[in-house]
């Protein structure tokens, strides 16, 4: 699955025209990315309060920033399924369920990288000294709302949204290349149908 998610990175148009249409692995894939991505995320949640507070070990509130990320990934997925199947139908694609399954769940490593990107922001956000933790008081932004703002919904917002922009771009791919795709069952459908049909020599 490493490989996997790796080839989408490094060459998504050419890893998507090898998608399998096999709802099983596509759940395993799916679960593994989304667990993944909370748990990079987990990890640096916890380091930055190490770092910013001194305090080491998991505080229960900790953990809601694994599970938050984890429900907002699955959620966020599954309406992409709904969308997708939603345009294939209005283009007259055959983006099945199971076609939809194996698209976002390749596409889902993005949900790695969205992990790994909101996770480094925290430990950036973390390592600057405290007064550049927020946005300056005086200058284009005297008198405005992001005056004297901290700068960590800024950087979590703009860190998860990059991370979500590789999970949609990784999705574009897979639906064009899987828009006309057969999941395995037909595929083995019309495999038999044509042995029969072909004479005998």
């Amino acid at each position: 699955m490493l490989e996997t998610g790796a080839a989408f990175l490094r060459t998504p148009r050419r890893a998507s025209r090898e998608i399998e249409i096999e709802p099983a692995r596509s759940r395993a894939l799916l679960a593994t990315n989304v667990l993944a991505g909370a748990a990079v995320f987990q990890i640096g949640v916890v380091i930055a309060r190490i770092m910013m507070l001194g305090q080491g070990g998991i505080a229960l509130g900790d953990l809601w920033f694994g599970v938050s990320f984890l429900v907002a990934a699955l959620a966020m997925t599954q309406i992409e399924r709904i969308g997708i199947e939603a345009f294939g139908r209005r283009r007259r694609w055959r983006i099945t369920r199971q076609v939809s399954l194996a698209v976002c769940a390749h596409a889902s490593v993005g949900w790695v990288v969205a992990g790994a990107l909101v996770a480094g922001a925290m430990l950036l956000l973390a390592a600057l000294p405290h007064d550049l933790r927020f946005l300056p008081s005086g200058g284009l932004l005297r008198g405005t709302r992001l005056a004297g703002l901290h700068v960590m919904p800024v950087l979590l917002g703009l860190s998860g949204f990059a991370g979500m922009l590789v999970f949609e771009t990784l999705v574009y791919f897979g639906v064009r290349e899987c828009r006309f795709a057969n999941h395995a069952g037909v595929r083995e459908s019309l495999e038999d149908s044509a042995n029969r049909e072909q004479p005998a020599t």
